[in-house]
C-alpha cells in the first residue's frame, strides 16, 4: 500500500510514489494509529477558531500581561485574576461579548485546550470577581508594568508622546464616575472621560478615566504626572491639540525641560496675527501648503493650506444661503405674543453663524455683514501652531499632522474593541473595564507593528480578519485538520513567528 499523488500533465495522469504505508491488510491498524478512532466515535468533533486567539495570546503573553497581573492579586478565584483578565483582553480584540457570553466565545475557540481550563470555568462570577481586583492605584502600576515590557520586547519610542481626550458613553445612571459633559457627538448622555497618551506606534504609554463633566484642557496635569513616572519626559515631544492647551499645561511641560507641539486656538490675538499678514509673505511647503512664521515668545507659525480654505468658503456660504431661506419663511405675527419665543427660533437658526449676521427684531429684517464674511475668508484654510522645538516648519507641520494617531487610536478602541457603551455601575469595575479594553488595543497595535516592522502594510483588523479564517477541526483537543489558510494568512503567520 503505497501513499501517492496524481498529476494531470499534457492530457495523461502522471503518477508520483509519496511513501510506502505497508500491506493493504494492515490498513485498520494504521488509521488506528493516525485517528484514534475509537476517540473519535466517544467524543465530539469541534470546529473551532484557531490561528487569531492563538497568535494574540502570544503576544500578550510577549508583554507578561497575564505574570504581571497575576503578581498584582496572587488571590484566586477559581482561577487566578491574570489569566481571566487575559481572556477578557482577547475577548476585547474580536468583539466584546457581556461577561454572561464570553464563555460561549471562549468555547467556540481552541483557546480552551491551550490553555487547558474548561469554559465551564469561565464564567460571570469568576468575571465579575475579578474586575473587583483592580482599583485606580493598582492599574496606574499594572499599566506602567505593561508598558515598560511592551517597550522593552518592541523596541518602542518615547520619544514622542501624542495626548487626548475622548468621552465613553453609559448604559444606566448608577455610576458616581458617569457625569454629563461636553462630547464631539453633541449628545445629552452620561459619560466617563478617557484621557490616554500613546507612543509613535500607537501604544498606550498611560491612561487616566476621569469624570464626564471633567474639560479635557483640565485632564492633561494628572496624565502627565502618571507619564512622570513612567518615561523620561524630558526627552519627549508632546504633540495635542488646542483644546489641550493652556498656559498652566505649557508651563509645567517646559518645567521638565520637556517640548512640546500644540495647536492654538484662534482667540483675538492669533486671528489679529493672521490679518495682518500679506498672502506674499506666507513661504511655500509644496503646492498646497504655507507658513508664516512669526517673532513671538513662545514661537508660532501660521499654517495656510489653499485646499482646506476652498472647503471653509464653501461650507460657510452653503450654510448662509441655507440660514437665510429659513429666516425668510418666518414670520414675526406668529409670535406676536411670546416675542421671546420668536427671539430664541431666530437664534437657533443662526446658531454660531449670528455673527454673521444683521437682525432688526422691531421690524424683522436681517441682513448679511459683509465685512465680517471677508475677514472670516481671510482666516480660513489657517491654524496656528505653538511650540518650543527648533525643528523647521516643514517638520512640526509633519509631526503635528502625526497626532491623527491618538484620533486613530481612540476610533480603533469605539470601532473594534467596543470599549462603549459602559454596562458596569460600579467604579472599580468601570476602571477595569476600560484599562482590561485599552490593554486589548495595545496587543492590536503591537500585531499591526510587527506587520508593518516586515513590509506588510495592513491594519491590526485587516490581519485579525484574515487570521480568523483559519479554524481547526478537532477531537479531544486532538487537531485532525486546519481549514481557512490561504497564501495571505500563511504570510501572517510567518511574520508572527519570528
Amino acid at each position: 500500500m503505497y501513499l501517492v499523488s496524481n498529476k494531470w500533465v499534457k492530457g495523461k495522469v502522471k503518477q508520483k510514489v509519496i511513501a510506502y504505508l505497508g500491506e493493504e491488510k494492515k490498513l485498520p491498524q494504521f488509521l488506528e494509529k493516525i485517528i484514534p478512532l475509537k476517540m473519535i466515535m466517544e467524543n465530539e468533533i469541534e470546529n473551532l477558531s484557531y490561528s487569531a486567539p492563538l497568535e494574540l495570546l502570544k503576544i500578550a503573553n510577549e508583554i507578561e500581561i497575564q505574570k504581571i497581573i497575576t503578581n498584582k492579586f496572587p488571590k484566586e478565584w477559581g482561577i487566578d485574576a491574570g489569566t481571566a483578565s487575559t481572556l477578557m483582553v482577547l475577548n476585547y480584540c474580536f468583539e466584546s461579548k457581556s461577561k454572561n457570553k464570553l464563555s460561549d466565545w471562549y468555547d467556540q475557540t481552541y483557546l480552551k485546550h491551550e490553555l487547558k481550563i474548561p469554559s465551564a470555568k469561565i464564567n460571570r462570577d469568576l468575571l465579575y470577581h475579578t474586575l473587583d481586583f483592580f482599583d485606580e492605584e493598582k492599574i496606574e502600576d499594572l499599566h506602567k508594568q505593561i508598558f515598560e515590557k511592551a517597550k522593552e520586547k518592541y523596541n518602542l519610542s518615547n520619544d514622542i508622546t501624542m495626548y487626548d481626550v475622548t468621552a465613553l458613553f453609559f448604559e444606566g445612571d448608577k455610576c458616581s464616575l458617569a457625569k454629563r459633559g461636553y462630547n464631539t457627538e453633541a449628545l445629552y448622555k452620561l459619560q466617563v472621560n478617557l484621557g490616554m497618551a500613546v507612543t509613535n506606534e500607537k501604544f498606550p504609554v498611560t491612561h487616566k478615566v476621569f469624570e464626564g463633566n471633567r474639560k479635557d484642557v483640565q485632564t492633561f496635569e494628572k496624565v502627565f504626572n502618571l507619564l512622570n513616572k513612567t518615561i523620561n519626559v524630558s526627552n519627549t515631544i508632546f504633540i495635542f491639540d488646542r483644546g489641550i492647551k493652556s498656559k498652566n499645561n505649557v508651563e509645567k511641560i517646559i518645567k521638565e525641560n520637556s517640548q512640546y507641539i500644540a495647536g492654538t486656538a484662534k482667540n483675538n490675538t492669533i486671528k489679529e496675527l493672521i490679518l495682518s499678514i500679506k498672502e506674499k509673505d506666507f513661504q511655500s511647503l509644496d503646492e498646497n501648503n504655507f507658513y508664516y512664521e512669526a517673532l513671538n515668545n513662545p514661537r508660532t507659525i501660521i499654517f495656510y493650506n489653499k485646499e482646506i480654505q476652498e472647503i471653509e468658503k464653501r461650507e460657510r456660504d452653503k450654510k448662509l444661503n441655507k440660514i437665510k431661506k429659513e429666516l425668510s419663511r418666518l414670520n414675526p405675527k406668529n409670535y406676536k405674543k411670546k416675542k421671546i419665543r420668536f427671539i430664541e427660533k431666530v437664534g437657533g437658526i443662526v446658531g454660531k453663524y449670528r455673527n454673521f449676521f444683521d437682525i432688526e427684531y422691531k421690524r424683522f429684517s436681517f441682513k448679511l455683514k459683509e465685512d465680517e464674511i471677508k475677514k472670516a475668508e481671510l482666516l480660513d484654510g489657517k491654524c496656528a501652531i505653538e511650540t518650543n522645538t527648533n525643528f523647521p516648519a516643514e517638520e512640526i507641520l509633519q509631526r503635528y499632522r502625526s497626532r491623527n494617531i491618538i484620533e486613530m487610536s481612540f476610533k480603533d478602541l469605539k470601532m473594534f474593541v467596543d470599549i462603549r457603551p459602559i454596562r458596569h455601575y460600579k467604579d472599580r469595575r468601570v476602571l477595569a473595564h476600560v484599562f482590561l479594553a485599552i490593554l486589548a488595543f495595545g496587543l492590536r497595535s503591537l500585531l499591526e507593528l510587527k506587520l508593518r516592522r516586515n513590509n506588510m502594510q495592513i491594519t491590526a483588523q485587516e490581519a485579525i480578519e484574515q487570521l480568523s479564517k483559519i479554524r481547526v477541526l478537532c477531537c479531544n483537543g486532538k487537531i485532525l485538520r486546519t481549514t481557512g489558510e490561504t497564501e495571505t494568512t500563511q504570510k501572517i503567520q510567518q511574520i508572527l513567528s519570528k
